[in-house]
This record gives C-alpha cells, sequence and structure tokens, in this order.
C-alpha cells in the first residue's frame, strides 16, 4: 500500500499508493535503537520505569531501579563507556545527561550489530541544515564533547565526531519522542 519516493530538499519519504482510511495501519516496524527522551525526570535506563535518584548505576551513576536493571546486559556496554565521564545531575528533577544516550546506543550498534545498524545507515542526517543552529551547540557540548572527550570514546572506542553527529543527525531527523 506504499512506495519509498525522493524528493528533492526532503530526501526519502513513504507514499501512499492507494486511498487509506484514518488509523488504518500500513507499516509497522521495531526501533532500531530506544532510549529515554533528552529531558526528562530520571528513568531506568535498563526498563524505562519512572525512578528516584535512590538507586543509581555504582559504575555509571545513571538512576536505575535497583542492582538487577543495572546489570542487565543492555546497559554494559554503555556503562563502561559512560562511568569513565561525570555523573549525571539532576536539577529540579531533569538533567541534560540523557542527551548522550541514543547516539551513544546507535554507536554501540554499528560496532555490534552491522547487519541490524545498516537499517539506519542510509537514513538522512540532515547536517548542513542542523549545523551552527542552537541545538547544534548544545549537541556539541552534550553528546560530542561528552561521549569522545569527558567519556573517553575518542582514546579508548576510537569514536569520532563524524561518527557521533551522523548518529545524533539520523536520531533527530528519523526518530520521534513518546512522553509519558
Amino acid at each position: 500500500p506504499w512506495r519509498v519516493e525522493e524528493r528533492e530538499g526532503v530526501g526519502r519519504l513513504m507514499v501512499t499508493t492507494r486511498r487509506v482510511s484514518a488509523g488504518q495501519t500500513l507499516f509497522l516496524e521495531e526501533p532500531i535503537v530506544h532510549g529515554p527522551n533528552q529531558v526528562g525526570s530520571p528513568i531506568c535506563l535498563s526498563c524505562y520505569a519512572s525512578v528516584t535518584l535512590e538507586y543509581v548505576c555504582t559504575k555509571c551513576g545513571y538512576p536505575m531501579c535497583d542492582q538487577e536493571c543495572a546489570g542487565d546486559i543492555a546497559h554494559q556496554a554503555e556503562c563502561e563507556i559512560l562511568s569513565r565521564g561525570e555523573k549525571p545531575v539532576f536539577e529540579n528533577g531533569e538533567t541534560e545527561a540523557y542527551h548522550c544516550i541514543l547516539p551513544l546506543r546507535m554507536i554501540l550498534l554499528a560496532r555490534n550489530d552491522p547487519d541490524r545498524f545498516s537499517l539506519a545507515d542510509h537514513l538522512m542526517d540532515h547536517e548542513e541544515e542542523r549545523k551552527g543552529g542552537e541545538d547544534w551547540n548544545t549537541t556539541e557540548r552534550t553528546v560530542v564533547q561528552n561521549l569522545l572527550d569527558k567519556c573517553g570514546g575518542r582514546k579508548f572506542e576510537k569514536m569520532t565526531e563524524f561518527e557521533v553527529q551522523k548518529a545524533v543527525g539520523v536520531l533527530e531527523v528519523n526518530c520521534y519522542e513518546v512522553h509519558s
């Protein structure tokens, strides 16, 4: 019921090939990566439950439900990297520390599961349109500098600025946030 087209100034998009009814499902897919909203109250990085700051991962310092969630296999690779950086600081129940989570998960996916990552590798990042704006500057501070320098991603994981900015761009242009 749909096809992929490429349009100038927009990039690739899906277009229906027949009339559709409101609410009709045309396409279903699983997310390639998932994680917390960039700004929000504390949630567990493993199960996404709302949490207090009573329990934090003993390695990276991010809020978690408990030791079981902190030890979840899905959290281990990111925890190793995040543990080398600054611990998250929550002011008025919010933090900028979640900005780096999805891009980090995208980079880890590219390295650990290249076949699955290939589904996202062709997505647009609109870097030129994003470059120099307020969001770009925030991203440089909260994601690029954080992952590459504070968390040692450049040194230990050989991450590059291009790789991090590409992950951010693909996510900003192609993902959506679910607010609870």
